[in-house]
């Protein structure tokens, strides 16, 4: 290399490889003072920039912090000109959107799990509020100028953009992105602008946010009334995910909501996106508390051991159930030199007895609804007083008919022509015998509405009681012994499918490497980068016509320059028939998936027989406790027996038959109905034996607890959207409606 020409504190300095280039100048690593970076002003007219750099290093803004790349030095040409300056090197760092955006993030962090990122989004946090604390304003927060090492430790650079007074003089930040652009100063001169921390508030919980829903801008979604720049979202105050608010918008479809996260943190994000943050948005320090807690509460996957979500979400991990509906990977394992795992099924399974397991479920008897049916008298109760009373006049009755025909039979031998005497007579006396037949209708109509009461309360009781609920426990556990014995099945079946589509998924991972935010794609700037990745569209494998006219912004025109983009680099693909690292990875997450499968499946039988013994114990007392109401009807039924008997029409009266109400249930899925991948489920030894056809188990939607409000803690319940894009779906209310509004997604 050349003699240097530029110096700092007197030492010429010799330039090494470009570290990065931009539109004010070039960063250079220096040779002669390691860990130390040199940016070189293009700028023509640098009078103004000399004097705030001069500024920042007399102010020892680099002693305060070691968090931020502030000036230490200022730079000189050999003539004495204002050059640039020295600042701290940050090395082995990459940019915040490699963090927040999934792909990204797996091909830069493998073994990043959740927490990574509620400690990236902390550190972030405690940058920004050092800035603050040496009396700077950032003003221009944005992708790029945030760097995390894979310590999740973050670093501040650009900070000779930062916003700066000394000795009266006001520095200010000339520029900013539309996306982190807080709504008072959007479409606002931004070089004539005073920034406050209140202004990078707005932005830190935009970043945050990114971090927390993987990559998901805050005011990127459907508009109700057809396309909504993301900068006019952003002005007005439109957040998409807002729970207290109506903004008009909607989130992607099919992601989660911050439902999923604290009260504390739902709050924070509502104040920093509202109106009400103009005037004090959540600040730095606030957010280092709230993270602290949320990351100090989070809860492991018991299926994904990557996976770590908020206490507060409901049900189930928010991240498997986002990967299983989209077939995408928000985590990945660090993946070893990959080698054929033959012993792969075995290690699995090691330390685990299935078939002691299987064996102890199959000890446990299952009651049946008959055998827990409760004890119904056989003892005939004596006839109501109604009953005699119509019995004893059913006599009386055939004694006046047998007066009456003998009557008219004297009238019709004697005078015949008197038929308007005899007639009536006889007629009169046929009645009274017919009567038996109106009592049979009596005991009819009673025997009908006894038998559809018998039916609702057999039903009632076979519901109350939770029968259901053990044949559901009984399914699962049979589904996890299917999964457990056909897993390695399943890695085989999957092993091979790959295999038949490798040269397709080469091309894929080839062009997930080319990135929109690093390309220059005609009509897509910073903002619609923002808006495809909110809708997971970040790399070229991502680009499908149907996927980019889905998102806010895009139609057929301004879709094409994507579309062409990705046709371009398709024809530079090269297909390789040797071992590459895609292979050990895709290998490795068959793996991954096998492996989780069987952790679940293990963990569902391992508490199996606990789990069946205790809901069958509380089968067994709330059948009995709910069974008084069938042997209350059941002597109802008794009763009108002995009155059927008593006037002579029992055979208008049917039996109450419970073995055939109980038939008349919904009969349970089957092991093999349960769709299980791999042949796993063929010759399976069913879970507990049972004597009786088994009672169809609810959906776990339908039987399980409905949560709690997310706004009141009220409990809630099962609602109908009736109007925006989810019209017709359902979803959790607060049963406090409309007092309280606080939803969650089902």
């Amino acid at each position: 290399m050349s003699q240097p020409t530029i110096s700092a504190d007197g030492i010429g300095l010799r330039l090494g490889p470009v570290l990065g280039k931009g539109g004010e100048g070039t960063v250079y690593a220096i040779e002669n003072r390691p860990g130390f970076a040199l940016k070189l002003y293009s700028l023509e007219d640098l009078r103004e920039r000399e004097k705030k750099i001069e500024a920042m290093v007399a102010a020892k803004l680099a002693d305060q912090t070691k968090l931020v790349s502030f000036p230490v030095s200022v730079a000189r040409t050999e003539s004495g000109r204002f050059a640039g300056f020295l600042m701290p090197l940050v090395s082995g760092c990459k940019a915040i959107h490699e963090v927040y955006g999934p792909k990204a993030r797996n091909e830069n962090f493998p073994g990043a799990d959740y927490r990574f990122l509620v400690r990236a989004a902390y550190n972030v946090a405690c940058a920004i509020g050092a800035v603050h604390k040496a009396g700077c304003v950032i003003g221009d927060i944005n992708h790029s100028g945030i760097l995390v090492s894979k310590e999740a430790v973050a670093a501040l650079i650009d900070a000779d953009s930062f916003q700066f007074s000394a000795n009266g003089a006001n520095y200010r930040c000339h520029v900013g992105v539309p996306e982190y652009t807080p709504p008072e100063l959007q479409g606002v001169t931004l070089s004539a602008a005073n920034r406050t921390p209140n202004h990078d508030a707005f932005s830190l919980a935009v970043l945050i946010f990114q971090l927390l829903m993987m990559g998901k801008h805050p005011f990127s979604g459907a508009f109700r009334r057809g396309d909504l720049p993301l900068e006019s979202a952003i002005k007005e105050f439109r957040f998409a995910y807002s729970m207290k608010r109506s903004t008009e918008m909607q989130p992607p479809k099919g992601f989660c909501t911050i439902d999923i996260f604290p009260h504390q943190i739902r709050e924070a994000f509502e104040d920093a996106f509202s109106p009400n943050g103009v005037n004090g948005r959540p600040t730095p320090l606030q957010w280092l508390g709230l993270l602290k807690e949320l990351e100090s509460n989070l809860i492991k996957c018991s299926t994904n051991s990557l996976h770590y979500y908020p206490n507060a979400a409901a049900f189930a991990c928010p991240w498997c159930l986002i990967e299983r509906q989209f077939g995408i990977q928000f985590f990945v394992p660090r993946v070893p030199a990959f080698a054929p795992a033959e012993g792969f099924a075995d290690a699995s399974i090691a330390g685990f007895d299935l078939s002691s397991v299987i064996s102890e479920l199959q000890r446990i008897t299952v009651p049946t609804p008959i055998s827990l049916a409760p004890a119904i008298s056989s003892a005939s109760p004596k006839p109501s007083p109604e009953a005699i009373s119509l019995a004893s006049k059913g006599i009386e009755s055939k004694a006046l008919g047998v007066v009456g025909l003998i009557c008219a039979g004297l009238f019709l031998f004697y005078k015949p022509l008197l038929w308007f005497v005899w007639g009536p007579i006889g007629f009169w006396a046929f009645r009274q015998f017919s009567l038996k037949t109106s009592h049979s209708g009596h005991v009819r109509t009673r025997n009908a509405a006894l038998q559809t009461a018998w039916r609702d309360k057999v039903r009632a009781w076979y519901e109350a009681s939770g029968f259901a609920h053990v044949q559901e426990i009984r399914a699962r556990l049979e589904r996890a012994r299917a999964d457990l014995a056909g897993a390695p099945g399943i890695r085989a079946a999957d092993i091979a499918e790959y295999k038949r589509n490798r040269r397709s998924l080469q091309l894929q991972k080839w062009l997930e490497g080319f990135y929109i935010e690093r390309a220059k794609i005609s009509g897509v700037g910073t903002a619609k980068t923002a808006a495809l990745a909110s809708f997971g569209i970040e790399t070229a494998a991502d680009v499908e016509l149907s996927a980019v006219m889905a998102v806010p912004g895009f139609g057929p025109k301004n879709a094409e320059p994507l579309i062409d983009w990705r046709a371009s680099l398709e024809k530079h693909f090269v297909y390789s028939e040797a071992p590459t690292a895609l292979d050990a990875t895709c290998l490795a997450a068959i793996d991954q998936r096998c492996t989780n499968k069987i952790i679940e499946a293990k963990r569902i039988l391992a508490a199996g027989p606990a789990e069946l013994r205790a809901a069958i114990r509380t089968l067994e007392a709330r059948a009995k406790t709910y069974g008084n109401g069938l042997s209350a009807l059941h002597m109802q039924w008794l009763q009108l027996h002995a009155d059927a008997e008593h006037i002579g029409a029992l055979a208008a009266l049917e039996p109450l038959d419970l073995d055939a109400a109980i038939k008349l249930m919904p009969q349970p899925v089957s092991a093999s109905q349960v769709g299980s991948k791999g042949k796993a489920g063929n010759g399976a030894t069913s879970v507990g034996p049972s004597s009786h056809p088994r009672p169809n188990s609810p959906q776990a939607s339908s039987s399980a607890q409905a949560p709690l409000c997310p706004n009141c803690s009220a409990r809630m319940v099962k609602r109908t959207a009736r109007r925006g894009r989810n019209k017709g779906g359902t979803f959790w209310g607060c049963t406090t409606y409309p007092r309280c509004k606080g939803t969650r997604s089902i």
